[in-house]
Parts: C-alpha cells; sequence; structure tokens
C-alpha cells in the first residue's frame, strides 16, 4: 500500500511539472504504472533492510547511555 501511493503521488506531480496539463491522464498514467511496479518491490525488499538498520543503530545509542 504505501508503495502504491507513494508511486501514485510521485508520479501525479512529476507529470504535472514536467508535461502541465497536455495529455496529462495518458502520461500520468503510463508513469505510475512504471512507478509502481519499481515501487512495491523495493518497499517489500529493502523495507525491512532500513528497518534492521535502524533498529541497530538504535540500540547502540540506548546501550551506549
Amino acid at each position: 500500500m504505501m508503495g502504491g501511493f507513494t508511486s501514485f503521488v510521485v508520479s501525479f506531480v512529476l507529470t504535472m511539472v514536467n508535461n502541465g496539463l497536455t495529455d496529462f491522464i495518458s502520461h500520468w498514467i503510463k508513469s505510475w504504472m512504471i512507478a509502481f511496479c519499481l515501487a512495491v518491490p523495493i518497499v517489500i525488499f529493502i523495507a525491512p533492510l532500513i528497518k534492521n538498520a535502524a533498529v541497530k543503530l538504535t540500540e547502540i545509542t540506548i546501550n551506549t547511555e
């Protein structure tokens, strides 16, 4: 869900900035489909690694106090 929403917003904003309202819907849908295909696997596979790194960093900080 996070990947879907993120790709939705980012593709919307970037399509609007780069193309304006000229053929907006067709460009945006194409951009969103590409972004969605990239964002979802990244969220699924990379998010746990980032979470583990954050936990380890905060454990180090907590243990040194």
